[in-house]
């Protein structure tokens, strides 16, 4: 294989969350954990998705990536194969 396939195969082997240089702030987000995941790392005066900013340098964002990581965690516990979480499973015969 070429190196551009091994890329791309090792791309999508992982989530893609990464990449997006966005804030986001608790104001933007309807989940109570969630905002208060966003009040844990605020690290921006401003919210790349209402536009609300902080005159006065008052950190009101967390990055984007770390909502999502924390989203993503969550489905990928529900949802994931059993096998690629270390659930027991058993295999039906027939």
């Amino acid at each position: 294989m070429g190196y551009h396939s091994e890329l791309m195969i090792s791309m999508w082997e992982s989530p893609q969350l990464n990449g997006l240089d966005k804030s986001i702030c608790a104001d933007c987000v309807l989940d109570e954990a969630l905002a208060s995941l966003v009040a844990a790392n605020l690290s921006s005066s401003s919210c790349s998705y209402c536009g609300e900013e902080n005159e006065e340098g008052d950190m009101i964002a967390a990055p984007y990536d770390v909502v999502m990581e924390r989203i993503y965690d969550s489905i990928f516990q529900y949802y994931a194969d059993a096998q690629d979480v270390n659930m027991p499973w058993v295999e039906k015969n027939g």
